[in-house]
């Protein structure tokens, strides 16, 4: 099974995209990276949907 049989292949390219550019950034550019999306995920979690 190839992972364009998982998701769409625009979403994995996408995400390739993603990982591709978080792997270029600097040690402390990820940590910050991923301290705010954190942030953003609670955020989410305590945000009522109206």
């Amino acid at each position: 099974m190839t992972a364009s049989q998982i998701m769409p292949l625009s979403d994995y390219l996408r995400e390739e995209a993603i990982l591709s550019k978080f792997h270029n950034l600097s040690e402390h550019q990820q940590k910050q990276l991923e301290e705010y999306l954190d942030f953003l995920l609670q955020k989410d979690q305590t945000t009522p949907v109206n």
